[in-house]
């Protein structure tokens, strides 16, 4: 699961705790996570072998080397897990 966290719209403490919730539940049941954070935005703190933030850019987006990024970090997952 992907979620993307803009500045806008999650910078408020009610919002990161929406974030962290949903985050918390897809975890508990089974999804590998991944969320990008906008540059300002403080990381979650959530702490899970199957949990991780990207902070992306909304001024300068690199699109190719975030998603490189997913894939390295499912990858090493995979690769532990064998």
């Amino acid at each position: 699961m992907i979620e993307y966290d803009g500045a806008y719209w999650h910078r408020a403490p009610a919002k990161m705790l929406v974030d962290e919730r949903k985050s918390l539940d897809l975890l508990a049941a089974g999804y590998l996570v991944v969320r990008l954070r906008e540059d300002d935005l403080s990381a979650l703190g959530i702490v899970h072998p199957r949990y991780t933030e990207i902070r992306v850019y909304s001024t300068a987006p690199r699109p190719q080397a975030v998603i490189a990024e997913i894939r390295d970090w499912a990858s090493s997952l995979v690769h532990e897990s064998l």
